[in-house]
């Protein structure tokens, strides 16, 4: 049978690295750990014994994308007051997010169908939740459309790729005591602000050491710090693979050049861009971003379980370039930045959706198993009847 993608991402002596592929992390999240776990532990088991693993995480992605889609309607510039009942929507959806997310991999070793395909679409939907979470965060902060709120979002994103690019060195995913189940919680709690409060209390100012900053972009600055201190921490950790054997400096900077690449190219193009990108596109020009780092993201991902190099500069960036490059050397003045953006944001979401299709179809068919179906009765169906007994 032909394939659906007919295009191959990952070489056979990939494919024959990811049957030997083993996971290995742990999440030091004190919320998760001391809070939450007990309830994730119970959530589990409401669900069906024939859910796929992937289904649960499929199923906690699509209600952020609506309730992104919902926001970006009624808050196009990141400004405007939403009716109330969305921001407890926002809350609603990232708390279901959040279990899901918790949960997915309870689910895959409950129904015994744990596979390297899951890490990989797991870590997928964490990719294009970050940019959608995080636009609907900044809009019910009414954060602005100005140029910093560009540095807001690479100030999430960025750490986000660094995580998958130390564990391609590590080889283990090890979150912190403050984690993503923390930035959650935090998300959940400026929801409710708005909530109760209104989403003029996030437009009041104070003055700190002589600066009138608004409780909004104090919280962003937060936000940026923390994604620096994170940065710093991936580069530390990888630094300390590189020491013990695994890779070296010169692959580390070689494998992270798509992200330098993208982002510098993303800055050059807000720099020279005869129209106010930030300020004219604040979703669609975000979410460019969000999607090319979703696609890092799973490269880095593919390359790690299964034993391949890591890429250098993936040919899907071109475009970017080249509207930087428009930019810089001619004012956009061939064709207009309103068209170009809406290109770029068409390339890079539906060669993201090629490529997660596309690995999805391969890793399925040399793993001989379903994206979404499981094997039914299973080991959850097997306990539960036993229990019954």
């Amino acid at each position: 049978m032909a394939p659906v993608i007919p295009y191959e991402y990952i070489p056979q002596a990939g494919l024959a690295n990811l049957s030997r592929y083993k996971y290995h992390g742990s999440d030091n999240s004190l919320i998760g750990r001391f809070v939450l776990q007990p309830f994730w532990n119970q959530a589990v088991t409401w669900l069906p014994t024939w859910m796929a693993p992937n289904l649960v995480t499929l199923t906690g992605f699509i209600p952020v994308f609506l309730c992104y889609l919902i926001t970006a309607y009624f808050c196009p510039t990141l400004n405007e007051p939403m009716p109330s009942w969305m921001y407890l929507l926002c809350c609603v959806t990232v708390f279901f997010y959040q279990t899901m997310d918790a949960i997915d991999g309870k689910q895959a070793r409950r129904t015994g169908t744990s596979s390297p395909l899951g890490e990989l679409f797991d870590h997928g939907c964490d990719a294009l939740t970050t940019i959608f979470i995080s636009l609907t965060t900044l809009s019910v902060m009414r954060i602005g459309n100005t140029t910093p709120v560009f540095f807001a979002i690479a100030s999430v994103l960025v750490p986000f790729f660094l995580t998958q690019w130390e564990e391609y060195f590590t080889g283990s995913l090890n979150l912190g005591y403050i984690s993503v189940t923390e930035a959650q919680c935090a998300m959940m709690g400026i929801d409710l602000t708005s909530f109760f409060l209104g989403s003029d209390w996030w437009l009041q100012s104070i003055n700190i050491f002589g600066i009138e900053m608004r409780y909004n972009w104090i919280v962003i600055s937060g936000v940026i710090g923390s994604g620096i201190f994170t940065s710093l921490t991936n580069f530390f950790e990888a630094g300390k693979a590189w020491s013990k054997g695994s890779g070296n400096v010169v692959k580390g900077v070689q494998y992270l050049a798509p992200m330098i690449i993208s982002l510098a190219a993303c800055y050059v193009w807000i720099i020279y861009s005869p129209l106010e990108l930030v300020s004219s596109f604040p979703h669609s020009f975000n979410v460019i971003l969000g999607f090319v780092t979703a696609n890092l993201v799973g490269r880095i991902i593919v390359a790690r379980v299964c034993g391949l190099p890591g890429s250098t500069f993936p040919l899907i960036l071109i475009p970017l370039v080249l509207s930087a490059a428009h930019a810089f050397f001619f004012k956009s003045s061939l064709i207009s930045d309103s068209y170009v953006v809406y290109l770029n944001l068409a390339w890079f979401s539906l060669t993201y959706l090629h490529f997660a299709l596309g690995i999805i179809e391969e890793m399925c068919k040399h793993l001989k198993i379903r994206c979404l179906h499981i094997p039914y009765p299973n080991p959850a169906t097997q306990a539960a009847q036993n229990k019954s007994k």
